[in-house]
């Protein structure tokens, strides 16, 4: 019943409103109106041309597709650009030497050693030929000088950084007795070196860092960041021997006509490493386990390879290149090179795609065996030979975006934007498994690889520019600093709106992105900033040690008030005490518990004989019929009165649609600085919201008047008990006396509505995204089926009863009266099932706060008083830094230590908020959760319809699995 995440928010003093001057008013308007404008014009400006003609500018993807033949000649590709310009030659002294060991393979630490000169040039140090590494998976005995020309890579950096080949023999002397070793921290700025490593060179002339991969962070200095592209595309240069050999290799296949360079990312170490195990037998996927495990350092051992295949976190196996070749217009003539490793599997992996795709060649195919003799057992060397052809290549296709793909795409790009076609395996595995399902044609799969894949071609952009506002605008943006180095581009006056609103469609993923970096973020607005967190100290602080500070406040009430009215959700001060005091009462008292049971087992039952009804052949929407049975729970529960929305006949439920339209209608009041207007004007948005908030209120003054009209019954037949089993009686008694918030319609609508919400929206949310949960993770529905079938055997014995096993609806009123308050208890996998539901998908995605005065974050971010500062349990639950490397992965496993449920601190696992704000009705909304899937699951199979993708609706208060339509078997 209580909400999944019943965000009842915020205490403290209520906020007064202040008589402004009649003058002053008009000021405000006038100015707030004139800003409007400003920004409106800015955005139609910048946005709308690109979307009202696209191809006035844009490129022909499909011609960029298709027929490789078109690709000509090589000298059809754009000339070579210049080499970046770098700053002036300089003369300095040095503060030190600088020592690295690379770690990973070749790309890996070619892109640790452009860090690595970068730093050494921006602390003024002497670097020493880096070290690679020679401990991987590859055991590759190879120097820096067996790959790289070591000249060329001094020479060409000689005005920038001093590099030496060894330390002096002075200094290494020394050194061996005073060298500090050290890993620097993760993409770090120039901050941190300046400020934190350069002083340790006062202590010691020579550090060495043993570890360079990804240590430095990517928004550096416009000097810093040239000087990068210089060492990669420039000093980085291969071997002599190395480049005559790549250079022949090139004009052999040129000889032959234009190829594609295909990265085919399918070696044994990638597949271990990720867990990737797709289209692999049993004994390989154990193969592939015990490398995993045999590799202390690689950290993420139990892998959930489904899971992570369907979040396109694996390489592409060859069968799927196969088709997605195929599909984007490759024929068997195209002549295709295989740029990687060993493929896991051999020639016995590699036969489909050399059916479909003859001209399939490697480098040994095209080389004799006494050319490749001096690189044998050099991986690194052979990995460059591959590089130098993927850069020569008509068009490169990485099925995996490692370190190769990365550094390779980047480096045509630097040549003229060569054609590189990047996949997108998330959505080309949906596309994959329902062609493979025969769910898809031909035809139709062909068609949407195309249009998945028509903006990943590497091509430049073409930009127009508009006149007028543009032209003067930019001169204004040059000059504006950048007030924080991990948030949203900011521009004058408005701030990042137009960031947002180009991330509006996936608005959790974004800020995702920012804080994956950095535990806090702020989105400037016009008016207003909105500081975003996901660290656990801050959420504490916020939700707990300085809970007095972040009411809901006025700005917040005024976008929602006309939804939520007064009603707990939007209340503070004593107001929000009053009805916060009278629910916990409510929410403790044995009949209110007693009754939820009895009502929740029954509407799970009323619920699965519906579906037993749905012919097999015949799709449901398990979110409706969720919404439906949580409105009848919540209205029975909390306020007393049959709804009767699930029924047989399922009638219309105009009140679900109202509540969704007013949500999306008032969420989009935080971003539309027009909103005020609209509603004055009654137009667009705000007119179909007065609609729907007129159908809202006739729902609940219809359940307040027949409360009221039983209540009036009962204390005429001296029933006194009919008036104490639900929150609605407690309110309308408190109502009764002189003086009373509650005294009036209006007050008891704004509780109603609020717990209705709280109980019906939330917990429905949930229950839906277990469903897909479920049944995109087979493993987690076997154990689960397991835990409920013997949980209804050992409830049996207790009973002393004999279980059913003929009629289906016997079986099913059975095990449903083997579910009682205590009983729950024992499903200790299913409610891990649901927690982990809960941390990927919270009820409620993100939750803002007012600011009433200015105050500092534990991790030193600056607040200000009129501001909002929001938490957000969406990207909470998937920050490694929260939950470990796995954090994306849905793994209820994760809830267990030693095979005994862990509870989780609330400020970490936020989906029922914390503090003094935390949800009254979590313990009934997991009773409630856990008494309908024990039914669901036990004894229903649900397989997601195809064609069908189910979302999750970003700008909305809740979190709503839209298009959840499944087919229904029985067990």
């Amino acid at each position: 019943m209580g909400g999944v995440a019943a965000h009842s928010e915020a205490g403290g003093p209520p906020s007064a409103r202040v008589a402004m001057p009649q003058r002053a008013r008009l000021q405000v308007w006038f100015l707030t109106v004139c800003g409007c404008i400003l920004i409106w014009t800015c955005l139609v400006q910048l946005l709308v041309p690109g979307r009202l003609w696209p191809h006035a500018w844009g490129w022909n993807t499909a011609r960029l597709f298709l027929g490789i033949a078109e690709a000509g000649s090589r000298s059809a590709h754009p000339p070579l650009a210049p080499p970046p310009p770098l700053p002036p030659l300089r003369n300095y002294t040095s503060n030190g030497y600088l020592k690295v060991s690379c770690n990973g393979g070749l790309n890996q630490m070619r892109a640790a050693i452009c860090d690595m000169v970068t730093v050494a040039r921006l602390l003024n140090l002497t670097l020493v030929i880096p070290e690679l590494d020679k401990q991987s998976f590859w055991a590759d005995p190879s120097n820096f000088d067996d790959l790289f020309d070591v000249k060329h890579f001094i020479d060409s950096l000689k005005d920038e950084v001093h590099i030496t080949k060894r330390l002096p023999k002075k200094i290494s002397g020394k050194a061996s007795s005073n060298l500090l070793r050290m890993r620097p921290v993760s993409w770090s700025d120039e901050k941190y070196y300046l400020q934190q490593i350069l002083p340790l060179f006062n202590k010691s002339n020579v550090i060495h860092f043993n570890k360079t991969d990804a240590r430095l962070a990517n928004n550096l200095p416009i000097h810093l960041q040239k000087l990068r592209c210089h060492v990669n595309y420039h000093a980085l240069k291969f071997t002599p021997q190395l480049e005559a050999l790549g250079n022949r290799l090139v004009q052999i296949l040129q000889k032959r006509g234009s190829f594609i360079a295909l990265h085919l990312r399918y070696e044994m170490d990638m597949l271990a490493f990720s867990g990737c195990t797709h289209g692999c037998s049993k004994e390989e996927a154990e193969e592939l386990k015990s490398l995993r495990y045999a590799y202390p350092w690689w950290r993420e051992k139990e892998i959930d390879s489904v899971a992570k295949r369907l979040q396109g976190f694996c390489p592409l196996t060859p069968e799927e290149t196969t088709l997605v070749l195929e599909a984007l217009g490759f024929d068997k003539d195209t002549e295709i090179y295989i740029a990687s490793g060993e493929i896991y599997g051999g020639e016995k992996r590699l036969s489909t795609l050399r059916a479909a795709f003859p001209k399939l060649v490697r480098k040994e195919m095209l080389l004799d065996p006494e050319d490749l003799r001096q690189f044998q057992n050099h991986s690194s060397q052979m990995a460059a030979l591959d590089y130098m052809v993927s850069l020569a290549s008509d068009v490169f296709i990485p099925t995996y975006d490692g370190n190769m793909a990365k550094v390779v795409e980047g480096h045509r790009r630097y040549l003229g934007f060569r054609k590189t076609i990047s996949l997108d395996r998330r959505k080309l595995v949906e596309l994959l498994d329902l062609h493979n399902n025969k769910t898809l044609s031909w035809d139709d799969f062909a068609t949407s690889v195309r249009q998945v894949l028509e903006k990943s071609i590497g091509q430049p952009t073409c930009r127009r520019v508009v006149a007028g506002v543009i032209i003067l605008w930019c001169p204004v943006h040059l000059g504006w600093k950048q007030r924080h180095q991990r948030c949203p581009k900011t521009w004058p006056v408005i701030g990042s709106t137009i960031e947002q609103l180009k991330n509006y469609d996936r608005m959790h993923d974004w800020l995702a992105g920012y804080l994956s970096e950095s535990k806090t973020v702020t989105v400037s607005l016009p008016f207003k900033s909105y500081t975003y967190i996901a660290d656990p100290a801050s959420v504490e602080h916020v939700l707990k040690t300085n809970f007095a500070n972040y009411p809901k406040g006025e700005a917040y009430r005024s976008y929602m008030d006309v939804l939520l009215g007064d009603g707990i959700f939007n209340a503070d001060g004593e107001l929000w005490r009053a009805q916060r005091k009278t629910a916990s009462l409510e929410f403790a008292s044995k009949n209110l518990r007693d009754l939820s049971t009895r009502v929740f087992r029954e509407h799970a039952l009323k619920l699965s004989r519906i579906l037993c009804q749905v012919p097999v052949d015949r799709d449901v929407d398990m979110q409706d019929l969720f919404m439906r049975m949580t409105l009848d729970s919540i209205a029975k529960v909390g306020f007393g009165v049959e709804i009767g929305t699930l029924a047989a006949d399922l009638p219309e439920n105009a009140f679900a649609q109202a509540f969704d339209d007013a949500n999306i209608i008032v969420t989009n009041r935080f971003i539309d600085p027009f909103w005020r207007i609209k509603r004055l004007l009654r137009v667009q948005g705000e007119a179909r919201l007065q609609r729907s908030i007129k159908v809202l209120d006739e729902f609940t003054y219809d359940i307040i008047r027949r409360r009221k009209a039983k209540i009036k019954l009962a204390r005429a037949k001296r029933n006194g008990d009919e008036m104490k089993h639900d929150l609605l009686s407690r309110f309308i008694e408190l109502g009764e006396g002189d003086g009373s918030i509650f005294s009036d319609d209006k007050s008891l609508r704004d509780v109603v509505l609020n717990f209705v919400i709280a109980g019906r929206d939330t917990t429905a949310a949930t229950l839906s995204w277990f469903i897909y949960m479920v049944m995109t993770h087979p493993g987690v529905a076997e154990k689960l089926h397991d835990e409920l079938r013997a949980f209804e055997e050992e409830r049996a014995k207790e009973e002393g009863v004999a279980l059913l096993v003929e009629a289906f609806d016997d079986r099913m009123t059975q095990f449903a009266g083997f579910l009682s308050y205590d009983s729950m208890g024992r499903l200790a996998y299913l409610h891990a099932c649901i927690s982990e539901t809960l941390r990927l998908y919270p009820a409620v995605p993100q939750d803002p706060k007012g600011i009433l005065k200015d105050d500092v974050l534990p991790d030193g971010t600056k607040v200000k008083a009129g501001d909002m500062v929001t938490y957000v349990p969406y990207v909470m639950g998937r920050m490694e830094y929260n939950w470990g490397p796995d954090a994306a992965l849905y793994k209820p496993e994760r809830w267990f230590k030693d095979g005994i449920l862990q509870t989780v601190s609330p400020f970490k696992f936020t989906a029922f908020q914390a503090g003094p704000r935390i949800c009254l009705g979590k313990d009934s909304a997991y009773l409630q959760m856990k008494m309908t899937l024990a039914v669901l699951c036990r004894f229903f199979t649900f397989t997601l319809v195809p064609n069908h993708t189910v979302q999750y609706r970003m700008m909305t208060i809740l979190s709503m699995a839209h298009g959840l339509k499944v087919y229904i078997f029985r067990q």
